[in-house]
């Protein structure tokens, strides 16, 4: 196999948009329509505690159940060709395994406005703007690559909570979104790696036996 053809091979394989290009996918779409309301990730230096804002964050993470464990996706020999100083074509196989397992983020959405902006009725307001968004632009995500991107659940109203001196609430809105990891290996780099740590391994115990035998 040709190094055009392993190339192909791994455009062909499915992608699911990863959770950190999600968030910067709603965050980009947000600001367009919301240019004085931030999006940011949950402890971003950006975050101003002095006006209304909504910050992202990941809650859990967990294997599908269709998928508890990895799966091998595909695997195929791939054939490196290497011409020599003395012009001789050595032809390497090796075989690549593709292996792939996906799961379920809940991604938490949390609005925050200070008291003195407007506290609870303007939260609720953005809370309920902030769905309207979501639902509007459900199909543009999943067109980018977002997998199963469904409503979660909104949490419990936190109606006040004082940060940096300043009195705010916050509202809570989840949402559900299907990742994946995608790997490719070949079985000499493991068999490699495996004798690398096996030996490594080996000469801890004996080092450990020694120092035990002299005490």
């Amino acid at each position: 196999m040709v190094v055009a053809d392993l190339n192909a091979k791994l455009t062909q394989l499915p992608e699911a948009l990863e959770y950190l290009k999600f968030c910067r996918a709603v965050e980009m779409a947000w600001s367009k329509g919301h240019p004085d309301i931030p999006l940011v990730a949950q402890g971003s230096k950006l975050f101003d505690n002095n006006k209304p804002v909504i910050t992202y964050h990941l809650q859990r993470r967990s294997p599908i159940d269709s998928t508890p464990k990895r799966r091998v996706m595909e695997s195929f020999d791939d054939d490196t060709s290497v011409t020599n100083l003395n012009g001789v074509v050595q032809v390497t196989r090796r075989n690549v395994q593709t292996y792939r397992q996906e799961f379920e983020n809940t991604i938490v959405f949390s609005i925050h406005v200070p008291v003195e902006k407007g506290g609870g009725e303007v939260a609720d307001m953005l809370c309920e703007e902030f769905e309207r968004f979501m639902v509007e632009h459900t199909g543009l995500f999943m067109r980018l690559g977002a997998k199963h991107l469904t409503y979660a659940v909104r949490f419990h109203d936190d109606n006040l909570l004082r940060e940096m001196s300043l009195e705010s609430v916050r509202r809570f809105i989840s949402y559900t979104l299907h990742t994946q990891i995608v790997t490719q290996t070949t079985a000499p780099n493991l068999q490699r790696l495996e004798a690398e740590i096996r030996a490594s391994l080996d000469s801890t115990d004996t080092i450990t036996l020694t120092e035990e035998a002299e005490e």
